[in-house]
Parts: C-alpha cells; sequence; structure tokens
C-alpha cells in the first residue's frame, strides 16, 4: 500500500522539479531573444544610415531614420519588427533608443535592461554593460568612447568564459 503512495509522491516532486527547470530557463531565453531583436535592430538601422549616405551623401535625422523611406521600409518582416514601436523611445520592448546627428556622422544608443548597444556611422557595434554612468548619444565622440563598450562579438565571448 505504502508504495504506489511513494511513487506518486516521487511523480509528484519529479513533477515539480522539472517545472522550476523550465520556468527558471524561460526568461533567459527570452532575454537572449531580447538582446537579439536589439543587435537585428542596430544592424538595420546602421543599413538604413548607410543607405541615406550613399544616395544623398550625408546622414539623416531620427525621424528620417526611422520614417517612411527609412526603418519603416526597410524593416525585415521578423519577429522584432512586429515588435517596433515607431512613437516611443522604447521602440523595442525594454530597450530605449538615443540618437544624435554628430559632424560628419551619428551616434546610436539602445539601452536595455542590462545592455547597451552602442554603433556611430562606422558601422562597428559595441556592447556595455549597463552601468551608473551613461552618456548620451550626442555626448559620444564615437561609439568606442561609451564607458566599457567592446566590439559585441568580443562582449559575448568575455561573458561565456566568466561562467
Amino acid at each position: 500500500m505504502k508504495r504506489p503512495i511513494v511513487v506518486a509522491f516521487t511523480l509528484l516532486f519529479a513533477g515539480c522539479l522539472v517545472g522550476r527547470i523550465v520556468a527558471s530557463q524561460e526568461p533567459a531565453k527570452e532575454s537572449a531573444a531580447n538582446t537579439g531583436s536589439a543587435l537585428s535592430l542596430v544592424r538595420t538601422l546602421n543599413t538604413v544610415q548607410a543607405t541615406f549616405f550613399l544616395d544623398a551623401h550625408s546622414y539623416v535625422s531620427r525621424e528620417v531614420m526611422l520614417g517612411d523611406k527609412g526603418l519603416k521600409q526597410q524593416a525585415p518582416k521578423s519577429d522584432w519588427a512586429r515588435q517596433l514601436n515607431f512613437s516611443s523611445d522604447e521602440i523595442l520592448p525594454g530597450w530605449r533608443l538615443d540618437f544624435a546627428l554628430a559632424p560628419n556622422g551619428y551616434r546610436l544608443v539602445l539601452v536595455g535592461p542590462k545592455d547597451v548597444f552602442i554603433t556611430d556611422e562606422s558601422a562597428a557595434i559595441y556592447r556595455a554593460t549597463l552601468g551608473q554612468t551613461r552618456p548620451a548619444a550626442s555626448a559620444l565622440k564615437s561609439a568606442r568612447s561609451f564607458p566599457g563598450a567592446v566590439p559585441f562579438d568580443e562582449f559575448q565571448a568575455s561573458k561565456k568564459s566568466d561562467n
């Protein structure tokens, strides 16, 4: 009689344990997806700016970059692009866009819950951990000058080696 009860409790415990493991991994997957979406957005915005530069030999304002001839036209038909909010600083859920035109270029800072992506007219994308000091896009001399910024692929490698 005790054996079925022990088996039932064991299965119940195992089910709860598996449920907790799966639940604890979902935010990590969601966070990685959001980070991937943010990176895709930065890449696409660099492409938008490069397209305008090739056509008109100048970079464009935030409004033009995000507008009908910019991101709205060039955004791919993907999950992250469907999440775009063109009328808010929070252009993607959890990610705020700070943009400034600079003499002969632009500065773009996309600030997320934990990380920041930074780019400029060089089209190199940098990543930094969100820290106490976060200069405005207009204050940056270049994307590389953002505090703690490293090329985004090096940031990924250093995060993996820390685990």
